[in-house]
């Protein structure tokens, strides 16, 4: 066993809801004797700001590994000055978050949570033609704010559906890919959404769009 101390990993947790994590939560040694925490990571809710604060403290840190896509809860400005690496994984919930817009798309649509909060209530009193019967998909105009991979994987789902991909983004696509969904572009996002069935966001959360939807 070598003398100097070996390089520890230090983990920390947060939560998007305001909670302090001010401790390290994790440590991994291969030497048993290192017990002495150098470093934490604390992460507070400014209630005047609409990020996270990001709080270091020990010089030992070198990489915030983000267990998600967006690094918008992190003082990434701090961490460069600090020399400090961030990561984050994009793209691997793209299809996963698609997957869940599509199912509340038709949750609401097919009136599933009306249904199954009156069978939990013991209401239920049998089957009738236009009991609950909500809506189909196919044919409706979905607008999507914000065209991006999570849009797009929305729209490539909502076409499968039959309906109509209409879209808002602070870029227009390329044609070809405006031709793969069969996508209608709006440089208006309010003369989008007023002639929308059902409207997806899928734009990231920055101040440029902070309260852009009322």
């Amino acid at each position: 066993m070598p003398d100097t101390a070996p390089e520890t990993i230090y983990l920390a947790d947060y939560t998007p809801f305001g909670f302090i994590v001010d401790s390290v939560a994790l440590t991994f040694d291969l030497d048993p004797r290192a017990t002495r925490v150098t470093s934490r990571i604390a992460f507070r809710r400014n209630p005047e700001a609409s990020d996270f604060d990001f709080f270091l403290h020990g010089e030992q840190l070198k990489l915030i590994a983000n267990y998600g896509a967006g690094v918008d809860h992190i003082d990434v400005a701090t961490a460069r000055q600090r020399g400090i690496l961030v990561s984050n994984t994009p793209g691997v919930l793209t299809d996963d978050t698609a997957d869940m817009t599509m199912a509340l798309l038709l949750a609401v649509t097919r009136r599933i949570p009306e249904g199954l909060a009156v069978m939990q209530s013991s209401n239920w009193e049998g089957w009738a033609p236009t009991a609950l019967l909500g809506g189909r998909v196919g044919g409706r105009r979905l607008g999507i704010l914000g065209m991006g991979r999570i849009g797009q994987a929305v729209a490539r789902r909502a076409q499968a559906f039959g309906m109509q991909v209409h879209y808002h983004n602070r870029k227009r696509l390329r044609p070809e890919t405006e031709d793969q969904f069969e996508a209608t572009y709006w440089d208006s996002l309010d003369q989008m959404v007023a002639r929308m069935d059902v409207l997806s966001i899928n734009c990231p959360s920055t101040p440029s769009t902070f309260h852009l939807m009322n």
